[in-house]
């Protein structure tokens, strides 16, 4: 049976110090809501970043910026021990994903440099393990880069109303900021390029079940949510719990002509849900999938990168 948490009401108010507030990007207007990451310091040395971006929390690549370069500070900063990031849950929402509305702007790239902004996707990309952990306190809605931006991190906690999804496939694409690397190794290989392929939905009860959540909350409010995500990272912290980084874990990767073997049997779908091939995201999500098993997540990772910026301008 995997722990869930239930936080003792003694325990449930922890002082912190007066929030920062990062406004990103252009101020407030009717027009043009204003990007929001909140950052407060516990008194155990937990920070907890927050994030804010419309109604759905989409991850604009400001707002990934921001993220990255709040986490990389608070690495640097010994006063904190361990950092939880959340998005609205209020609201429901972790994050449905990334601004798709920037897609349309990214091109074939020259020779030697990149498409995306190396600063902001600089957490999702790391190949590294954080030499603190990051927990993604999840209260909502966690879907495509949102979902990518979860399993990044170094655990997850989640309440009861979270959902998880990576549905990139349904808009043409592939998850390009390691969905594809990541989830199959959390959950399962087949599990995870059955959610990817069929861009299905996950409860936050199966997710536990499966791996893909490591602590279930059992209260809604956020913040206890944010006390259990505190804890479980002070756990971590502590190395009273420790957890194999989700890029190199390989106990739920079969062997690679397992993975071959399921893989053909999802082709035999694909075809149809690919329009007798005309639809090329399917095979690519699998050979991205498959890359990794073969040659491990850091260089997956690079070419799930190649594969999703063909797709995307093509």
């Amino acid at each position: 049976v995997r722990p869930r948490c239930d936080i003792p009401i003694h325990r449930r108010h922890d002082k912190t110090v007066p929030t920062v507030e990062a406004h990103i990007g252009p101020k407030h207007t009717n027009m043009a809501p204003q990007l929001l990451l909140t950052q407060q310091r516990r008194e155990d040395g937990v920070l907890v970043l927050r994030f804010r971006n419309g109604p759905v929390n989409a991850l604009a690549s400001s707002l990934q910026r921001a993220i990255s370069d709040a986490i990389r500070h608070a690495l640097s900063d010994q006063a904190i021990r361990a950092i939880v990031l959340i998005g609205d849950p209020a609201r429901g929402y972790f994050s449905a994903g990334a601004d798709v509305t920037e897609f349309a702007h990214i091109s074939t790239p020259a020779p030697g440099h990149q498409v995306l902004d190396s600063d902001a996707t600089w957490f999702f990309l790391n190949p590294d393990p954080m030499p603190k952990p990051v927990v993604a306190a999840v209260g909502g809605v966690c879907f495509g880069g949102g979902c990518e931006l979860a399993i990044a991190c170094t655990a997850r906690v989640a309440t009861d109303r979270a959902s998880f999804s990576l549905p990139e496939l349904r808009l043409g694409i592939i998850p390009g900021l390691g969905g594809t690397q990541r989830l199959p190794r959390l959950v399962g290989f087949q599990n995870g390029l059955r959610m990817m392929l069929y861009s299905t939905v996950m409860t936050a009860t199966l997710a536990h079940q499966t791996g893909l959540v490591d602590r279930l909350v059992s209260h809604s409010s956020t913040e206890d949510l944010i006390q259990c995500a505190a804890a479980y990272a002070l756990e971590l912290a502590a190395g009273r719990v420790r957890k194999e980084l989700a890029l190199t874990a390989n106990d739920k990767i079969p062997s690679v002509s397992e993975c071959e073997r399921i893989s053909r049997e999802f082709n035999k779908d694909i075809w149809k849900l690919s329009k007798g091939g005309k639809m090329p995201q399917y095979s690519a999500c699998i050979a991205a999938s498959l890359y990794g098993v073969r040659y491990g997540g850091r260089k997956g990772l690079m070419e799930e990168g190649r594969l999703f910026f063909g797709l995307v301008t093509s």
